[in-house]
């Protein structure tokens, strides 16, 4: 009996060591000057994720990628942030990661379907902070769900509030969805979108001149406008689409500011408000076009040009509204 436990533990600690070697990436985080730093998080995007422990070591499960395969590592700590490759050995050995220090931040997620788990692709992810959208652009997930951006933290403490919003804006089969992580929050983040039978309604509109369309918004509604089509402005001018022209295009270079009911804007431009009280707003074909309204009211469309009946054509507008 001792004899067979004997052999068992010795085939255990032969056979375990080489399981734990083959699937476990293990290695520690360092400064500049070696420095153990112990607050850091590891990443593998589409994989495991640890912190360091008070060594500043960690242990990584890799079992599930392949010999050869190049793995992304995204390391997160306080003292600076790096990304790195790593392809998986046939027999990983002890790996040191050196950080230089620095100010970025990685935020890593992935985004799925809360019930089906599918991970989702084309899932916008916009970043704002204390209410206001960060000068860092807005990503979407890609074909495994995942998304990465990189913010320079920079003058922002560790409690200050990140929000993150995520919007099907190709689909709109899932409902938007707000999380909020702080900046000392390290680690991936999980988000999980469900279904919506009503994510909004949808209007279509056919607009060449001033119109107050039935479309009634409330405070708290979402407006998304988008347009297409084109009107051929005047009988010289050319042909513009919702974005509008620039003033210089008139016949012989003459400026066409004075043809506008807005004369700073384009000439030609589509513009729109939500009730009658409200500024109007020009349509920019390059921007995502939604806001929060902030009034009850009608939503009205006009064109910026002070002569219409010599135009042809229509813009072709869809109005999203999400409440």
């Amino acid at each position: 009996m001792n004899n067979k436990l004997s052999l068992l533990i010795l085939l255990l600690s032969l056979g375990m060591l080489t399981v734990l070697n083959g699937q476990t990436l293990r290695g520690n985080v360092v400064g500049e000057r070696s420095e153990i730093i112990t607050d850091a998080v590891i990443n593998i995007i589409g994989g495991d994720e640890q912190g360091t422990d008070d060594q500043g070591v960690f242990y990584l499960d890799i079992s599930k990628f392949k010999v050869g395969q190049t793995l992304t590592l995204l390391i997160n700590s306080d003292y600076g942030s790096k990304q790195m490759n790593y392809v998986v050995p046939s027999n990983p050995r002890f790996e040191t990661i050196t950080l230089r220090r620095n100010n970025k931040l990685f935020i890593l997620g992935t985004v799925q379907d809360k019930v089906t788990g599918r991970f989702l692709s084309g899932i916008k992810v916009t970043i704002l902070i204390n209410g206001y959208e960060f000068d860092i652009p807005s990503t979407t997930t890609d074909d495994r769900g995942i998304f990465k951006m990189i913010l320079n933290k920079s003058g922002i403490g560790d409690e200050t509030a990140i929000q993150l919003t995520f919007i099907d804006v190709g689909h709109n089969r899932y409902g938007d969805y707000s999380e909020k992580v702080f900046v000392k929050d390290r680690g991936a983040i999980a988000i999980e979108l469900e279904e919506c039978s009503y994510c909004g309604s949808r209007d279509s509109l056919r607009i060449d001149g001033y119109y107050r369309s039935d479309i009634a918004v409330e405070p708290g509604d979402l407006v998304i406008i988008r347009a297409g089509g084109v009107i051929r402005v005047g009988s010289f001018v050319g042909v513009s689409g919702p974005g509008g022209l620039p003033n210089n295009r008139g016949v012989f270079g003459l400026s066409l500011a004075s043809y506008n009911n807005f004369p700073n804007w384009n000439h030609a431009v589509l513009v729109y408000r939500f009730n009658d009280y409200e500024d109007w707003r020009f349509y920019q074909p390059d921007k995502e076009n939604k806001f929060l309204v902030q009034e009850a009211g009608k939503l009205e469309f006009w064109i910026n040009d002070r002569i219409l009946e010599d135009n042809e054509g229509v813009y072709e507008v869809e109005v999203i509204v999400k409440r």
